[in-house]
C-alpha cells in the first residue's frame, strides 16, 4: 500500500500498526513514529525529519520506535534525521538500512543519576537496540538541537554493528555489548562513558567499543575523558581501541578504562584504576584570559593567551597540566560560558584582579575539572553544575589547596549541584572562611568526598550537604583532617551502615573542632554487616536548633567528646541490630541537652555516657523527653563518675524530664533521680519526682514574635498580668486563651511540636484566633482541646492521648474536643486508649483522616461531621459510637474485627471523587449479620469513581439504605439493605456473596443509561441478588452470572434489557419480539374514568429515592404549560380533569449531567355501554350487517360474549334473535380511541318494518 503523508507540523505522532506492508512516498516532518504489530514501513529513499514539538520540553524528543519482532523497517537510501531510535525488537528480513545516513540530534538525557540499564522501560534519548542485531552504514549523533544536557545514549543489547559513527558536540553515553564500529570519528573535549563489568585481572567477555579506526575530529580541541560509569567501584569499561589513532590520543582523561593492549595518551592523566592505559604529560603551559575574541566563551581559543600580558592569542586551549590565570590585563564581559568538558591543573584568580567582577558558568552535565589549586579572588564566581577536584598532590602535608578570598564558589542550577573531591590525592580548604553553599539554602547542593584526602584549614566551613559514603566492594577511600574548624551544615553524611568495606576506607581526625548541624548527621567508621570496624570519633558536635519544617536526626554508630542539643533540637538515635551489644554503642564523654529537646531511638540502641550529662535551664517550664520510638528497651548506660550541671559526685538529676521505655543502667550506689515522668516500662533510676499541672495564660509580646515556645508570651496570672517568671507550657500543663489574648495579634506561631495537657480557649476568648503551625508539626494532646470558633493549621497531626480527668476543665469521664465554629485543619490521631467526646459540630476544611488505634474509645453522637475519613489500626480493639448522627466524609474505613461502632440512625455521605468505600469488618452475630447500620443511611454522592462496601467475612452487613452514584457499585461481601437506590452504571456483586434488598430496589436504568448492568465480579461465578419486598420487574439492565435466590422471588426483566447469560431460572427476561415494554407511561394516551381511576403514576420510569417530578396539564381544564400542577410522583386526575399531561423526571438532581426525561400521555374520558340500543327497532330491509347499526359520534364494537377480546367484524351478517354484546367507543380521528369497560347486551330481532323513520337510515325508535 502507498500512502502520501502531508508534510505537516512536528508535533504530530504516527502510529503503523495496520500489519501490511507501508510505502511512504514522500518526504515529511513528524514527531515520532511508531511500527508494530506486524507491519513493515518503507521509508526508503526519503528525507525524514522527526523532532520534538517546540511546545514540549527536554523530556520529549522526536523518535523512531520499531516494536514487534514482526515488524520491519525500511530506510535505504534515506536521511533520516531524530533524536531517538529505538528497536525494541523487529524482523532483519523485512528490514534494509543499505546506504542509509541517520542524524541523531540527541543531548536531551542526563544518565548522571540512573543505573545500568538491563530491561529498558526508560525513555533513552540516542540509539537503543533491545533484542535485534543490526548493522548500520552511517550514524552522525550530535547536539544541533542545542540542549541543556549534552548526553546522548547508545545501548545495546545484542549485537551492533555500524559502518561509520561520528560523534559532534555531545558527550555519549554507552551502555553496549558488543557494539563494533569500524570507523569512529569525535569530538575532542567531551565525555565518553562506558558501562563496564571487567576487572584489572579479567576482562568481560566482550568488549564495549570495539573499534577498527579511530579519529578525533581535526576542528575540535579540549580535554577528552574516557570513562567507566561505575569507576568509584572496582569494575572497569572494556575498549578494543587501536594502539595508535589516526589523530593522536592526546589530552586525554582515562577513568576506568580496560584495553586488552597498551595505548599510551599524551599529556593526558589517569584517574582511579586503568588497565594497559598508559600516560605521558608534557610541560605545563600557562595560560591566560585576555578576552580578545568572542569574550565570552571558554572555548574560544582567541580568548586564551600564553603571555601575562594577554596581547596575544595563542591557538589552543588549556588542558590536564596546564594553569589558567586571571589577572589585571585579563578583559572581563560579565560571563564566561563554559559549553563542554574543562580539565586543567591550577585555576588562578590573580590579587592584582581585584576590582574586577566576573563570573565562569557552566549549567550543563560536563564536567570541570582542577587538579591542581583554585585560587579567587573578591568579585570572582566560579558557578559550576559537576565541579571536579582531582588533586596530583598525595601528600597531606603539601595538599593541593582551595582559597576563596571571599570569592565565591557555587554551582549553576541552585538544586543538585555537586562538587566532587576525587582520584585520591589530597585537598585543603583555606582561608579564613571557606563556603559551599549554607545551611539556609533551601535547595540541596552537595559538596561530596568520594575518593581521597581532605584537610580542613579554614576556621569556618559552610556547607548545605556535607557526603562521603563509599559503595559496596570500591577500591575508594576517604580521610578528614577536621583540625581545629567549626562546620556549619545543614547535612553531614560520613559513610553509612549496613555496607561491607574495607578496614580503614573511612579515618577521621576531628582535632578540636565544632559540626553544628541544623538537620541530619549520620556518621559510622567503616562497617561489615553486624559489626563495625572502627569507630569514628567526632570532637564536637551540635544538633543546632532550626525552624525548619523536616525533622532532624542524630544517626549512626559513632563516639564524640561532646554531644550538644540546643533546645527544640531533636536528638534521633537508631539504625539496626548492629547496635544489639554493649561494645557496638555510642560513647560520649559529656552530653549537653538544653530543656525542650526530644531524645528519641528507634532500636535497640545503646548510649554511653562517660563524664558528664548536663540540663541546660532545667529551671524553665520545658521538658527534655527520652522515649524510644518503637517496642525496644534502650539501654541508656551512665558511668560511675557522671555528674550533672550542678557537680554533685555519683548524683545525676534529670530535671523536667519525661522519660519513656528507657533501661538505665548504673552501680548500685549511684542515684538517678528524675523529676517529671517515667512510664512503667523504664527502670534503673533512683527516685521519681512527679509533674504537677500548671495554668499558664498566653498574652503575646510587643517585643518578639508571638511564638508558642517563647515564654515571654505566657503569664502564670489568670488576670493577664505579666507574672515575674514566665515560662511556656510542658506536656503537663494547660494553656489558657482570655479576652486579652490577641492584645499583641491574633495569630500565635508555632515553629516546633507542641506536648499539652489541654488547650483551652474560654468562652470570654477572642474569635478567629489561629494557632498556626510552620510545617509537618504535631500537636501531642494529654487532655482536651476546647476552642472558641478558632481556627488551627500548618500542622500534620493531633495525637489525642488523653486517659486522665482533669476535673477543673474536664469534670466528664471522657476528655473533650469543642470546635465552636472553629476549624481543626489537620489529621487526629486518637492513641492507645484515648478517651474522647467530640461535643458540637467537627468540620475540616480539607480532608483529614480520623485515626483510632487500639483501645481508643471516641463519642461523636448526635452531631455533624464534615471530614476526610475515620479509619483505625489494624487490628485493633476499641469504640467509635456516630449514633443520630451526619457523617460527611471521603472514605469510612473501620477493618479490625474486634473494633465496635455505635451508628443507630447514622446518615454516611461519602464524597470523594477517587473511588470512595465503605468498610467495616466489626463482629457478626451467631446468624450471621452486623447490624450496626441497619438504621443508618449511606450514600456515595459523587457521580465518576468506583464505590465500594466491604464487610465482614462471615455475615452480612445491614443498612438502612444505600444510595450509589460511581460508575461502578463493587459489593464486596455480603450486603442487606432496606432501599437500594442504585444510580451507577454497574453493580459489580463478588462471586458467590449476597446483595440482598428487603423493601425496594430502584436499580433499573433509563433510556440515558442504556448501558447499565448487574454481574458478578468473576466472570462464569455467579453472585447473588435478591429481593424480599417491593418491585421485581426492572428494564434497562444487562444482567449476568446472576444467582435470583429461589426461595423468594422471581425477577423479571423488560424488553429494554439483556441476558447477559448463566443466570438463573429465577432471572427471567420478556421476550422482545412478542412482549410489549412496560416503561414509562406504557402509551401516549389512557382511557379512564376519573372519578373511579384517579391516580396517574411515573413508577413505570424506575425511578428511585432521590428522584423528582414536574407534572404540567397542556389541554383542558387547569392547562398551565408553565408551572408544575405537581411534584410527587403519583398525582389525582381527579383535581385537574381531563387532557393531555406532560412529566419532566429528574433521576439525581443534585448531580450534574445526571438523566432528565420528559413524556407526555392524554388522559381521555372513558365512554358508557350503549344502553339507548335497548329502545332502539332493527328492521330488516336497513339492517343487514353490524356496520349498518350506528350512533351519531361514536363506534360501535360487537363481540359474541361479554368476555370476549375478539371484535366482530363490521361487515359480518347479522343472525336475527341473536344475542350479541355490544361497547361504545369514542370516535376522535387521531388513534386515541376509548372503548367502554361494560358492553350492553342485545338480543338483535331483524323485523320487517314499514313506513318512515326518524332516522330511515339506520334504525327506529319503538312507539
Amino acid at each position: 500500500m502507498h500512502q502520501f503523508i502531508n508534510n505537516n507540523d512536528l508535533g504530530v505522532y504516527i502510529v503503523f500498526n495496520s500489519g501490511t506492508n507501508i510505502k511512504i512516498t514522500n518526504n515529511f516532518n513528524a514527531m515520532s513514529i511508531i511500527v508494530d504489530n506486524g507491519t513493515t514501513l518503507d521509508l526508503s529513499n526519503l528525507s525524514v525529519n522527526l523532532r520534538k514539538n517546540t511546545n514540549v520540553n527536554e523530556d520529549t524528543a522526536g523518535m523512531l520506535k520499531v516494536l514487534n519482532s514482526a515488524s520491519g523497517i525500511k530506510l535505504t537510501s534515506t536521511i533520516l534525521n531524530t533524536e531517538t531510535i529505538w528497536f525494541v525488537n523487529f524482523d532483519m528480513a523485512k528490514s534494509d538500512f543499505s546506504s542509509s545516513t541517520i542524524y541523531i540530534h540527541g543531548g536531551a538525557h542526563s544518565w548522571t543519576n540512573f543505573i545500568h540499564n538491563t530491561t529498558l522501560t526508560t525513555f533513552y534519548r540516542g540509539l537503543i537496540v533491545e533484542k535485534a542485531d543490526v548493522i548500520l552504514p552511517n550514524v552522525i549523533i550530535d547536539n544541533v538541537n542545542n540542549y541543556t544536557n549534552r548526553t546522548c545514549s547508545i545501548i545495546n543489547n545484542n549485537n551492533l554493528i555500524i559502518n561509520n559513527l561520528t560523534v559532534r558536540k555531545t558527550s555519549v553515553y554507552f551502555d553496549t555489548n558488543n557494539l563494533t564500529v569500524t570507523n569512529l570519528t569525535v569530538d575532542k573535549g567531551y565525555e565518553y562513558t562506558f558501562y563496564g563489568t571487567s576487572t584489572v585481572t579479567t576482562p568481560s567477555s566482550s568488549p564495549n567499543l570495539k573499534v577498527t579506526n579511530f579519529n578525533f575530529n581535526s576542528s575540535s580541541s579540549g580535554t577528552t575523558k574516557f570513562k567507566s560509569y561505575i569507576s568509584g567501584s572496582k569494575s572497569l569499561a572494556y575498549l578494543d581501541i587501536p594502539v595508535v589513532a589516526v589523530a593522536p590520543y592526546a589530552n586525554m582523561i582515562a577513568n576506568g578504562i580496560y584495553s586488552d593492549k597498551v595505548v599510551t595518551f599524551s599529556n593526558s592523566v589517569l584517574e582511579n584504576l586503568n588497565k594497559n592505559i598508559n600516560v605521558t604529560s608534557n610541560v605545563a603551559i600557562d595560560y591566560y584570559w585576555r578576552g580578545g575574541g568572542d569574550g565570552v566563551s571558554w572555548s574560544d581559543t582567541a580568548n586564551w593567551s600564553l603571555s601575562p600580558t594577554a596581547a596575544v592569542a595563542t591557538a589552543t586551549l588549556p588542558s590536564s597540566n596546564d594553569n589558567v590565570f586571571f589577572n589585571t590585563n585579563s578583559v572581563i564581559a560579565g560571563i564566561i560560558n563554559v559549553i563542554k568538558n574543562v580539565d586543567i591543573h591550577n585555576f588562578t584568580v590573580m590579587p592584582d584582579f581585584i576590582g574586577k567582577t566576573f563570573e565562569i558558568f557552566s549549567d550543563t552535565s560536563d564536567a570541570f575539572t582542577i587538579r591542581g589549586s583554585l585560587q579567587l579572588q573578591v568579585g570572582a564566581t566560579l558557578s559550576i553544575r559537576n565541579l571536579y577536584f582531582v588533586p596530583k598532590s598525595t601528600d597531606i602535608n603539601s595538599p593541593e589547596t582551595i582559597t576563596l578570598n571571599d570569592g565565591l564558589l557555587r554551582g549553576s542550577t541552585s538544586n543538585g549541584d555537586r562538587l566532587i573531591v576525587t582520584g585520591g590525592g589530597a585537598l585543603s580548604l583555606k582561608g579564613p572562611t571557606f563556603t559551599y553553599y549554607k545551611t539556609e539554602d533551601a535547595n540541596r547542593n552537595s559538596f561530596i568526598l568520594e575518593n581521597g584526602s581532605l584537610i580542613f584549614d579554614a576556621a569556618t566551613v559552610n556547607f548545605n550537604d556535607f557526603i562521603s559514603e563509599i559503595a559496596l566492594g570500591s577500591s575508594f577511600k576517604a580521610n578528614l583532617y577536621l583540625k581545629n574548624s567549626t562546620i556549619n551544615t545543614k547535612y553531614w553524611k560520613y559513610n553509612n551502615i549496613n555496607n561491607t568495606n574495607l578496614n580503614s576506607q573511612f579515618t577521621l581526625n576531628a582535632g578540636t573542632s565544632t559540626i553544628n548541624f541544623t538537620q541530619s548527621f549520620t556518621a559510622a567508621g567503616d562497617t561489615n554487616i553486624y559489626t563495625i570496624d572502627n569507630k569514628l570519633k567526632y570532637n564536637n558536635i551540635i544538633l543546632k536548633n532550626s525552624i525548619t519544617s523536616v525533622s532532624r536526626s542524630l544517626y549512626g554508630l559513632f563516639d564524640a567528646n561532646n554531644v550538644e542539643l540546643e533546645a527544640s533540637a531533636y536528638f534521633s538515635a537508631f539504625g539496626s541490630s548492629i547496635f544489639d551489644t554493649t561494645t557496638n554503642s555510642v560513647i560520649i564523654n559529656q552530653l549537653k541537652v538544653y530543656a525542650g529537646n526530644l531524645i528519641g531511638f528507634t532500636s535497640n540502641y545503646r548510649i554511653n555516657i562517660l563524664d558528664k550529662f548536663q540540663t541546660i535551664n532545667t529551671d524553665a517550664c520545658q521538658l527534655v523527653t527520652i522515649l524510644d520510638g518503637d517496642v525496644y528497651t534502650v539501654n541508656f548506660i551512665i558511668n560511675p563518675n557522671v555528674t550533672d550541671q550542678t557537680n554533685t559526685a555519683n548524683v545525676l538529676t534529670l530535671k523536667n524530664y519525661d522519660v519513656k521505655n528507657i533501661k538505665f543502667i548504673k552501680n548500685a550506689s549511684y542515684i538517678l533521680n528524675i523529676s517529671g515522668s517515667a512510664d512503667s516500662k523504664t527502670t534503673g533510676y533512683t527516685s521519681l519526682t512527679q509533674a504537677m499541672p500548671a495554668n499558664l495564660y498566653w498574652i503575646g509580646s510587643a517585643s518578639t514574635t508571638n511564638q508558642w515556645s517563647n515564654s515571654v508570651n505566657w503569664t502564670s496570672n489568670s488576670d493577664g498580668s505579666i507574672s515575674s517568671s514566665s515560662c511556656s507550657p510542658t506536656k503537663f500543663d494547660n494553656a489558657h486563651f482570655k479576652s486579652y489574648s490577641n492584645a499583641k495579634g491574633n495569630e500565635v506561631a508555632v515553629n516546633n511540636d507542641i506536648y499539652i495537657n489541654n488547650i483551652i480557649f474560654e468562652s470570654d476568648s477572642p474569635q478567629k484566633m489561629l494557632i498556626k503551625g510552620n510545617g509537618s508539626r504535631d500537636i501531642y494532646l494529654g487532655g482536651s482541646l476546647l476552642l472558641n470558633n478558632t481556627d488551627i493549621s500548618g500542622f500534620s497531626r493531633l495525637l489525642a492521648a488523653g486517659k486522665q480527668i482533669d476535673p477543673t476543665y474536664d469534670p466528664t469521664p471522657r476528655h473533650k474536643i469543642r470546635l465552636n465554629g472553629g476549624n481543626l485543619n489537620m489529621r487526629i490521631n486518637y492513641l492507645n486508649g484515648a478517651y474522647y467526646k467530640l461535643v458540637d459540630n467537627f468540620t475540616s476544611i480539607t480532608n483529614h483522616v480520623n485515626y483510632l488505634t487500639n483501645g481508643a474509645d471516641v463519642e461523636a453522637n448526635n452531631i455533624t461531621i464534615k471530614t476526610g475519613s475515620f479509619s483505625n489500626e489494624t487490628n485493633a480493639s476499641g469504640k467509635l459510637n456516630i449514633d443520630n448522627s451526619s457523617l460527611e466524609l471521603s472514605n469510612f474505613n473501620i477493618n479490625s474485627g474486634i473494633f465496635t461502632v455505635n451508628a443507630a440512625n447514622t446518615v454516611f455521605k461519602l464524597v470523594n471523587n477517587n473511588s470512595p468505600y465503605f468498610t467495616y469488618l466489626g463482629p457478626t452475630t451467631t446468624s450471621g449479620v452486623n447490624s450496626t447500620f441497619s438504621t443508618a443511611t449511606l450514600e456515595f454522592v459523587d457521580k465518576i469513581p468506583t464505590n465500594v462496601i466491604t464487610g465482614p467475612s462471615n455475615g452480612a452487613l445491614v443498612f438502612k439504605s444505600i444510595t450509589t452514584r460511581g460508575v461502578t457499585f463493587n459489593v464486596n461481601s455480603d450486603v442487606t439493605t432496606s432501599v437500594l437506590n442504585s444510580l451507577s452504571n454497574r453493580i459489580s456483586i463478588v462471586a458467590n456473596k449476597e446483595l440482598k434488598v428487603t423493601e425496594q430496589a430502584n436499580i433499573s436504568g433509563t433510556s440515558c443509561d442504556v448501558t447499565r448492568s448487574i454481574v458478578s465480579a468473576t466472570p462464569g461465578t455467579r453472585a447473588k441478588f435478591t429481593i424480599l419486598g417491593g418491585a421485581t420487574n426492572f428494564d434497562y439492565l444487562t444482567v449476568k452470572d446472576i444467582d435470583a435466590n429461589s426461595s423468594y422471588q422471581v425477577l423479571v426483566f423488560g424488553t429494554y434489557s439483556t441476558n447477559g447469560g448463566n443466570n438463573t431460572s429465577y432471572v427471567q427476561f420478556l421476550d422482545k419480539t412478542t412482549d410489549d415494554s412496560t416503561y414509562g407511561f406504557g402509551a401516549v394516551y389512557a382511557c379512564r374514568d376519573i372519578a373511579v381511576d384517579k391516580m396517574l403514576s411515573a413508577s413505570g420510569f424506575y425511578p428511585n429515592a432521590v428522584t423528582t417530578y414536574q407534572w404540567f396539564k397542556l389541554t383542558g381544564t387547569n392547562a398551565d404549560l408553565v408551572t408544575p400542577i405537581a411534584t410527587t410522583r403519583d398525582i389525582d386526575l381527579s383535581l385537574y380533569g381531563y387532557g393531555e399531561y406532560k412529566l419532566v423526571i429528574n433521576y439525581d438532581p443534585s448531580t450534574a449531567g445526571a438523566c432528565i426525561i420528559n413524556d407526555q400521555i392524554n388522559i381521555t374520558p372513558l365512554p358508557t355501554k350503549p344502553t339507548e340500543l335497548l329502545d332502539d327497532k332493527f328492521c330488516k330491509n336497513k339492517v343487514a350487517i353490524f356496520d349498518d347499526i350506528k350512533i351519531p359520534g361514536y363506534k360501535l364494537v360487537w363481540y359474541d360474549s361479554a368476555t370476549s377480546t375478539s371484535p366482530i367484524l363490521g361487515t359480518t351478517p347479522i343472525v336475527s334473535g341473536t344475542t350479541y354484546y355490544v361497547a361504545r367507543k369514542t370516535d376522535s380521528g387521531n388513534g386515541q380511541d376509548c372503548e367502554s369497560i361494560e358492553r350492553e347486551k342485545l338480543v338483535l330481532n331483524l323485523d320487517a318494518c314499514g313506513g318512515v323513520y326518524i332516522n330511515p337510515a339506520l334504525r327506529m325508535r319503538s312507539f
